[in-house]
């Protein structure tokens, strides 16, 4: 696994399926090359914290479709919605129109278009100081048909449903499904409009390649994220850290030295791996982000007994599955997966199995790396 494997390794079965969507589109062959080389010069850093934290910088494409890159804009978005939401009183609205069997940028321009002529109607205006709102779009396969909405979050007094739902219909010709309610834990709904950052494609697009294309097309110059009324101001900033931060060591050999059985590496790369995002299948599962797809068998799929610390770490996250493990060297007993979910085909225990551990007289840390100079940008 290299640097490149190991940040896009929570989804990187839908990450491939997202690179040929966006070379079907046509997007500049520049975008693409940033977006496959995003992860690459990555450098881990070490905090002045005890016990320390780490993180990892490294090259980023910013592509919207990538899910790392969207979860360090959902980061800041994160925190600028908690300072406007801190204190005032909010609604969470959510909006649908109806739609025909028609193009995906057809229904987005009847949706963004009803939202303008609502933001103009008399009540949202006597009653809404300002807000923000979220694309989704999800995708019938019954029916064939597109379904984008928004999901709003609102400042202002109490607006009655009924009222909204008149509004609604007028702004959108016709549409009458709404919803509004009041929101009392800011934080929890903050968090939940901003997997829509984080997380733009809906499992129901993702593994339809032609959905896929014209999602991607039908998006292209439109904003994800919407600030209208008084939350027009302000820039989105990335949260204060006020720990100090040092070159630790190239993740390369982190990685590498994991391999090796490095006790403190595993240890390392755990810790990052909390940090990365995952599809909503394998984040269903509770298991690591190398969990694949389903029938994912190929070269680069990290179940394979060449890739002996995804396995590992597999192993640790999985106890259903009886596995070697790194750090204590003992079997964990079989337990069945709680709550009767569905889980994905368990490796064996020859597959989880780590290289034996380094020897005593072997360095357990990374010393040797914290004078090696920097010579690669990140």
């Amino acid at each position: 696994m290299n640097e490149i494997e190991f940040r896009h390794s929570g989804w990187a079965p839908l990450r491939r399926r997202v690179g040929q969507a966006l070379i079907r589109a046509m997007v500049p062959a520049a975008r693409i090359a940033r977006f496959q080389e995003c992860g690459n010069w990555a450098h881990v850093f070490a905090s002045d914290t005890d016990p320390p934290d780490y993180k990892v910088n490294s090259a980023r494409c910013h592509d919207r479709w990538c899910l790392p890159c969207g979860q360090d804009r959902a980061w800041k978005l994160l925190s600028s919605l908690r300072a406007k939401t801190h204190g005032k009183r909010l609604r969470f609205i959510t909006l649908t129109i109806r739609t025909e069997a028609e193009p995906l940028t057809d229904s987005l321009d009847k949706l963004l278009q009803s939202f303008t002529r609502l933001r103009g109607h008399n009540e949202w205006k006597k009653r809404v100081q300002g807000g923000m709102a979220f694309i989704e779009v999800t995708h019938n396969a019954t029916s064939g048909r597109w379904h984008p909405h928004l999901h709003v979050i609102a400042e202002g007094e109490y607006f009655p449903h009924k009222l909204l739902k008149q509004a609604w219909i007028k702004a959108s010709r016709g549409s009458f499904i709404v919803d509004i309610r009041y929101v009392r834990q800011t934080d929890d709904v903050t968090k939940y409009l901003c997997k829509y950052v984080t997380k733009p494609l809906d499992p129901s697009i993702t593994h339809d390649p032609d959905l896929l294309v014209e999602t991607m097309v039908a998006m292209k110059g439109r904003h994800l994220v919407l600030c209208f009324g008084s939350w027009r101001k302000g820039k989105l900033e990335a949260p204060k850290d006020d720990r100090n931060w040092t070159p630790f060591a190239p993740l390369s050999k982190v990685i590498a030295a994991a391999d090796q059985g490095d006790r403190k590496a595993i240890g390392i790369l755990d810790a990052l791996r909390r940090r990365l995002p995952c599809t909503e299948s394998q984040t269903s599962q509770r298991g690591p982000p190398w969990s694949c797809d389903p029938g994912d068998s190929g070269s680069d799929c990290p179940r394979r007994p060449d890739a002996p610390v995804a396995a590992a770490t597999f192993a640790r996250s999985n106890p259903s599955s009886t596995a070697v493990s790194p750090t204590a060297g003992r079997e964990t007993a079989g337990v069945e997966s709680p709550g009767g979910r569905k889980a994905y085909p368990r490796p064996s225990p020859a597959d989880c199995t780590l290289a034996p551990p380094a020897p005593s007289s072997a360095k357990d840390s990374f010393s040797e790396f914290l004078t090696e100079p920097l010579t690669r940008p990140w």
